[in-house]
């Protein structure tokens, strides 16, 4: 317990060094015309809207149903002397929505700063899939899904087994590049999840085994964990998004239309209601976002 503590007092330190930092590129950069310097404040306010939603994520209660529950303190001006009283979830996340549409407004064109409109609109499905805003997050998912459509097996199979490029349809990779130092500790994470097998639980979640192109990319016939360890967003995660967002909304055909459109991207087949598997009464997650009992469609 204390080591978990520690870590989450880290990562709350860390989030505010970082916003700290960039109120002060916000505040204070002299030039703010030119192309370079809208990339940097665009940047600036980008990664300031990220660590807000991470904060809401990370240090707020689940958010369904209760925006008016306690948020964190919001500092938009580097002021050494302010004391902030935490704000409501409502104002974090307004917060947080409000600095990744900025972003987008200043429509970041080089690659070197990688904050550009299409990660500023995942980060803005993820913000809102949490907050239960199902229509913006459905909405926003289904851009990132037309700038970034969804790839075949092969395809897939090639960028999840590429360490460092962000190929296929992955849209932000959180390390694109490895020095020596970088290496090392990819490679301790790698050996430390290969200490021992993964859990049988997890290898029947792949009914079909060997058909499934993931089956073989995450674990080997010992079942020793053989994934690529990295964060990334990719277009899965907007299509789930928008699968769920169906049907929290009640559309329940197109949900699961759009659940198939994955699976046939992973050579597996289609579902239809009537083949939906039974929910696990042994799973640790047993209810939907909303707190109802999960379906075999949610669970699916």
């Amino acid at each position: 317990v204390g080591t978990h503590l520690s870590k989450k007092q880290l990562l709350y330190s860390n989030l505010y060094s970082a916003i700290r930092d960039c109120n002060i590129i916000i505040g204070y950069l002299e030039e703010r015309t030119g192309s370079e310097s809208r990339d940097v404040l665009g940047t600036a306010f980008a990664i300031r809207g990220i660590c807000y939603y991470n904060l809401l994520r990370n240090f707020c209660e689940p958010c369904y149903g209760n925006l008016q529950g306690d948020g964190v303190p919001i500092v938009t001006e580097f002021d050494m002397e302010a004391k902030p009283l935490r704000s409501t979830i409502a104002q974090t996340a307004a917060q947080a929505d409000a600095d990744l549409r900025t972003a987008i407004n200043y429509d970041i064109s080089d690659k070197a700063y990688r904050f550009n409109s299409d990660i500023m609109k995942a980060y803005l499905a993820r913000l809102h899939f949490w907050l239960g805003d199902w229509a913006k997050a459905k909405s926003y998912a289904s851009e990132v899904l037309a700038a970034h459509p969804l790839v075949d097996a092969d395809t897939f199979k090639s960028m999840m087994e590429n360490e460092v490029a962000a190929t296929g349809n992955i849209i932000f990779k959180s390390c694109i590049i490895l020095n020596s130092s970088d290496r090392l500790g990819y490679n301790g994470s790698k050996s430390s999840l290969s200490s021992r097998p993964v859990s049988k639980t997890f290898v029947n979640l792949f009914a079909e085994k060997e058909q499934d192109v993931r089956y073989g990319l995450s674990f080997n016939r010992k079942r020793i964990f053989t994934k690529n360890v990295f964060a990334c967003i990719r277009s899965a995660e907007m299509q789930l998004i928008v699968a769920e967002c169906l049907y929290h909304e009640g559309e329940h055909e197109a949900a699961l239309e759009a659940l198939n459109e994955l699976r046939i991207r992973r050579n597996i087949p289609a579902l239809t209601m009537d083949s939906l598997p039974a929910v696990s009464s042994s799973d640790l997650i047993v209810c939907d976002a909303t707190g109802a009992a999960l379906t075999p469609l949610c669970y699916a």
